[in-house]
């Protein structure tokens, strides 16, 4: 059994209703600001009893992934992409790649939607 390994939080990538990045998100919970907005994207509206949802509006996957043609991607795995790239560049490790693969990792959550 390993003891006393230490794990450091070093970068937050924050893919949210409230904003995309830490700085954005952090402004909107600030402010208190609400963004329950209608389902739009709902193709069978009458499966569902609910309307309205915090959805994650301002995404914009190529800015963050040029060169991945994003067609072909499911919408959570882009928020999911985005918010991995905007962790990475907090933690300082998109410049720095003096860093060995097997030093650092990522530990990603999301939920599995495609709303």
């Amino acid at each position: 059994m390993i003891k006393n390994k230490r794990v450091a939080i070093t970068g937050l990538g924050v893919v949210s209703p409230l904003g995309v990045g830490i700085e954005k998100y952090r402004l909107n919970l600030n402010k208190g600001t609400i963004f329950l907005k209608e389902i739009s994207q709902l193709t069978n509206k009458k499966e569902f009893s609910g309307r309205v949802a915090f959805i994650v509006d301002e995404l914009d996957f190529d800015k963050y992934y040029k060169n991945l043609k994003s067609d072909y991607i499911p919408r959570s795995t882009k928020l999911l992409l985005v918010s991995v790239k905007l962790a990475l560049r907090d933690a300082g490790l998109l410049d720095n790649i003096s860093y060995g693969r097997n030093k650092c990792g990522v530990f990603t959550s999301t939920l599995n939607s495609n709303i």
